[in-house]
Formats: structure tokens, C-alpha cells, sequence
């Protein structure tokens, strides 16, 4: 049978291998393992890397089908009152004891969740939605700079301080013996501090006598802040791997990066000024040897260096998709010439292959 004589399902592609082989001969009938092989390899393509033409979506580019839905309106709204709700759930059993109801974190996380809900339902009201699509625009970036900035408040005042206090907890575990830490939040309207207390048997463990008194205590004094670093690496490469379609997820957990940063570089520098109360971290990791700047310095640097790095691994993936989708038509083409090389070498092939190429197509 002639190539030109072909049903094929695409009649440009039908032109181009006419042009391109216009005397090759009778088609071999296609083999069952390239099919498959070809079948199951555009199938799960996309496992390796996002699509070459998915781009990022910020809090610049929202679009436009978008605005006004119900689902990305409430949905998100929900999926953020359930967050911020358990996280003042996670507070309270180590609030401070007669503490103001105004500093309770359910009073905090009303508040913020309230405001942000309601920013939300304001798109669906018609005079919004009436509004030119530029203006449009620039309302829900603020709001969304709004709501990102409210979240991270309440996030840094619940989540950051058991966070911050967990690490100290968890390290003198490690190092010492009859430790028994216990963890208290002093609550505060937008903010709130912490410490962690220990027993007065407590000694130091085998590990804990290796590396001596002082950096014992120095590690203890560095958990804290190194717990919240670690989880502030987990949130970046998790924004880094959330789809597209769910930007204001992506954007909070920088947001949440972003200000637990500013929190941890303040709390640092603070040292200088004075060392109070006594249990000040980097009072601590000053008498042994690094100074507030370079603590600072180091936990501005790798965030950035981390951010650098996903980005650059997104960059590497979309050129690698893009080069891929030009490089298709080519590929295909070359397909094609050795199936019918192959076809003249070996004309007699099974029947049943041709019913798999017709299902493959």
C-alpha cells in the first residue's frame, strides 16, 4: 500500500511525509512495542517536569475568567479559616495562665479571618464586577497583599512561636537528661513571644558531655531559630511545587517566609541593643563566638539562596519542555521515515499491528 494512500487522521501530516517520501515504498504495519512505547511515554511525559508554556502566576496576574467565582472565592476562604483556626487551637495549651481575652488566639484569628473573608465576598457584589477589568486588577493584588500580610500576622503569633519554642524543647532532649521542657506563649494582640522552661535535675547526657556545658547550651539557644528556618525551607520549596493553579496558596507561604525572616533578622539585631530578657538566643550565640550580623546575615542568605536555586531548577524545566515541544514535529517526521525503511526491509508483519497503530492514532 502507497504512504499517499494512507487514512491517516491528519491530513497536514499526510502532506508532509508525501513531500518528504514521496517513493518509499509500501508502509510497514507498525510494531506493537514502539506503540505502546510511544503511547505510554506521551501519556506520563509530564511527570518529569511542568508543561514548557505553564508560566508563573503571581499576585500580578490574575485572571480574568477567574474574578467573581463563587468556588475561588469561598473555597479559599474556607481552606484559610480552617488553617488559621488550628493554629489557635495549637496555642492554647501552652498559653500563659490568666491570660486577656483580647490576647487569646481565637480572638486574633477572628479578627483576621473575618476581614479576609470579607475581602473576598466584596468581588461578588455586581458593582465590583462592574468595575474596568485594569481596576479590577489592581484591587485584588492589594487585597491579596492585604490578606497575605494578615495571615502571616497571625501565623508569626500561633504557629512560629511553637515552632521557635518546639526547636529549643527538642534540642535539650537530645543533650540532656531530665530535661523535661516545657513550652509557654505569652499571648499579644498581632504578636506574641515565648519561652521554654526546664527541670532543675536537669544534666547533660553522653552527647551532651562529648560537646561540653557551654555548646550544649549554645545549640539549645540555636534550635529555636533553626527550627523555624527548616520550616521556612519546607514552605519555599513547597510554593515552589504547588501547581499554578493555586497561586494565593503559593503566595501566602512566601508571604509567611517573607515575614518570619523580618521576624528572625529583628530578633537577632535586638542583641546589640540589650540582652533581655536573660534567655535572649543570640545573647547566647554572641558569648560563644557568632555575633547577631552574621546570624542575621546567614538566615537572610540561604533563604535567598534556596529561592535562587528552585527558580533556577523552574527556569531549567520550562526551556527543557520548550526545546522538547519544538524538537516534536521533527521527531516525528523521523518516525515516520524509519517505519517505512523498515517497511521495505521486512514487508511481511503481523495483521494485528495495524489495528494497534490505528488505536495508537
Amino acid at each position: 500500500m502507497d504512504a499517499r494512500n494512507v487514512d491517516w487522521s491528519n491530513d497536514d501530516e499526510e502532506k508532509q511525509l508525501a513531500r518528504n517520501f514521496p517513493d518509499s515504498g509500501p508502509l510497514k504495519p507498525l510494531n506493537t512495542h514502539r506503540n505502546l512505547q510511544k503511547f505510554f511515554s506521551k501519556k506520563f511525559a509530564s511527570l518529569s517536569c511542568s508543561s514548557g508554556t505553564e508560566t508563573e502566576n503571581t499576585a500580578s496576574n490574575v485572571q480574568p475568567e477567574s474574578m467573581g467565582s463563587l468556588r475561588n472565592i469561598l473555597l479559599p476562604g474556607l481552606i484559610e479559616s480552617c488553617v488559621g483556626l488550628g493554629y489557635a487551637s495549637a496555642v492554647i495549651p501552652f498559653l500563659e495562665p490568666n491570660s486577656s481575652w483580647w490576647k487569646n488566639p481565637f480572638t486574633m484569628a477572628s479578627i483576621v479571618l473575618s476581614a479576609n473573608f470579607l475581602s473576598r465576598t466584596i468581588e461578588l457584589m455586581p458593582r465590583f464586577n462592574s468595575l474596568p477589568h485594569k481596576n479590577k486588577k489592581q484591587i485584588l493584588q492589594a487585597w491579596r497583599f492585604a490578606r497575605g500580610l494578615l495571615f502571616s500576622s497571625l501565623d508569626l503569633a500561633t504557629r512560629d512561636v511553637l515552632i521557635h519554642e518546639g526547636g529549643h524543647a527538642l534540642t535539650t532532649l537530645c543533650l540532656f537528661q531530665n530535661a523535661n521542657p516545657r513550652i509557654t506563649v505569652t499571648p499579644g494582640f498581632m504578636s506574641a513571644g515565648g519561652y521554654t522552661s526546664f527541670s532543675d535535675t536537669t544534666r547533660l547526657n553522653n552527647l551532651g558531655e562529648t560537646l561540653g556545658n557551654d555548646k550544649s547550651w549554645m545549640l539549645v539557644s540555636a534550635g529555636g531559630t533553626g527550627a523555624t528556618m527548616l520550616w521556612n525551607y519546607g514552605s519555599l520549596i513547597a510554593a515552589q511545587a504547588i501547581p499554578n493553579d493555586d497561586s494565593e496558596i503559593k503566595s501566602y507561604l512566601r508571604f509567611v517566609v517573607l515575614v518570619s525572616v523580618i521576624h528572625s533578622v529583628w530578633y537577632a539585631l535586638s542583641a546589640y541593643v540589650a540582652c533581655e530578657p536573660p534567655g535572649h538566643d543570640f545573647c547566647s550565640l554572641d558569648k560563644n563566638g557568632i555575633s547577631p550580623a552574621v546570624a542575621a546575615s546567614f538566615i537572610v542568605g540561604s533563604m535567598m539562596f534556596l529561592q535562587l536555586l528552585l527558580s533556577g531548577i523552574s527556569y531549567g524545566c520550562r526551556a527543557t519542555n520548550k526545546k522538547d515541544d519544538q524538537q516534536q514535529p521533527q521527531l516525528e517526521i523521523q518516525e515516520a521515515h524509519d517505519i517505512q525503511t523498515e517497511a521495505a526491509l521486512d514487508p511481511e508483519a503481523d495483521e494485528t499491528n495495524n489495528e494497534t497503530a490505528r488505536l495508537m492514532r
